[in-house]
């Protein structure tokens, strides 16, 4: 606990925020519950892990770690920006999304300024607004689905920061293009949005989704977030991208951490973002494996909204919390989201067959207990 003559020496928006909790390495909890596996499906990794490619590329990369990476991420940022047809310093890496995020928060966020978010969400956004004394202006979600009438509704003179997470995170619901460009129009060109696209690989209706970086084109101040962690695979190297105006990233660059990718992450990135076969072998066992999962909860008779991402919202009926711990013990990790305001749901990511045959079990066996 600390003193009022400490907390004096950090910043008010600090001081007012809980401490964190982190979820303990498996292996320490393989050993505490004496378990030789443990299927995490809590996190939303890809279960396939890494290209090979991008394995044997890491590996040779590794001959040259006592070497500081390129600070300006240049090979990787140019394959980005190609990829999406914008000039490579409309790019900036990050290490992770999550760097990006507290980054745009630290540039557009001054006391006072508000940050319009859905509710629940990535809780990121707030935590970065309100470190930086800005005020979050939540808007819950009606229906599982983010409520854009009422976000422009709540909109302001001091709204600095719009945040549209797409799919959004934990319902994985996604925002049509329609929508997106009706609800643009009624923002103007002089909000900033942001939208943060970590899961938009796994979307199926590509035609239905969003093209923001047509908006950018368009005069609108987009910031558009991506990320390695999912998709990719590269969840342990900490890799992620924003698509901006030149402006805007002209001014991250000389806020960011000038090493702020490591030489190997930067290799791993450009290696992955090259290999589509793997990308596509990743998102089409989502795909197949949420229909399995579809038909598992409807024989359970449980609700669960349909997803545009790699995992699912299942309202499972009973205490989400003591479910949760109660997988654990047999060896399989889910989200509980009692957190995020819907008490008796819980967030599963898809993983493998094998992994998702042996959910499905452990679910049906522990709500027998419950």
């Amino acid at each position: 606990m600390m003193n009022n003559q400490t907390n004096n020496l950090f910043r008010r928006g600090i001081v007012d925020m809980g401490f964190r909790s982190f979820p303990r390495p498996l292996e320490d909890m393989k050993r505490e519950l004496g378990l030789d596996e443990i299927i995490n499906l809590g996190l939303n990794e890809n279960p396939l892990g890494p290209s090979p490619k991008t394995v044997r590329a890491v590996n040779e990369a590794a001959k040259q770690m006592h070497l500081y990476p390129d600070p300006g991420a240049l090979e990787l940022r140019s394959v980005i920006a190609l990829a999406h047809g914008v000039e490579p310093d409309q790019v900036l890496q990050g290490n992770g999304a999550s760097e990006l995020i507290s980054l745009f928060s630290e540039a557009f966020i001054d006391n006072g300024d508000e940050m319009l978010t859905p509710e629940p969400t990535f809780h990121q956004f707030q935590d970065a607004t309100h470190i930086m004394g800005g005020k979050n202006i939540l808007s819950p979600l009606k229906n599982f689905r983010i409520d854009l009438d009422d976000m422009a509704r709540k909109i302001t003179p001091k709204t600095k920061l719009i945040i549209l997470i797409n799919p959004n995170n934990p319902t994985g619901d996604m925002l049509t293009k329609p929508e997106v460009e009706e609800f643009l129009a009624r923002v103007g060109k002089e909000k900033i949005v942001i939208f943060d696209e970590a899961y938009a690989p796994y979307v199926e209706r590509e035609k239905d989704f969003p093209d923001t970086v047509e908006f950018i084109r368009q005069g609108y101040n987009i910031v558009v977030l991506r990320s390695f962690s999912k998709a990719y695979g590269l969840a342990g190297m900490r890799v992620g991208y924003a698509i901006s105006r030149p402006e805007f990233i002209r001014r991250m660059v000389r806020i960011r951490n000038v090493f702020n990718v490591s030489r190997l992450a930067q290799k791993a990135a450009v290696e992955a973002f090259k290999d589509k076969e793997h990308l596509q072998k990743s998102v089409k066992l989502v795909w197949e494996e949420k229909k399995y999962y579809y038909r598992e909860f409807e024989n359970m008779g449980l609700f669960f909204y349909p997803t545009s991402s790699n995992f699912i919202l299942v309202n499972v009926g009973v205490d989400d919390v003591k479910l949760a711990e109660s997988m654990k013990r047999r060896g399989v990790i889910i989200s509980p989201q009692t957190s995020n305001g819907y008490k008796g749901f819980i967030r599963v990511t898809i993983g493998t067959h094998e992994q998702n045959v042996k959910m499905i079990a452990c679910l049906k066996g522990c709500l027998a207990e419950l």
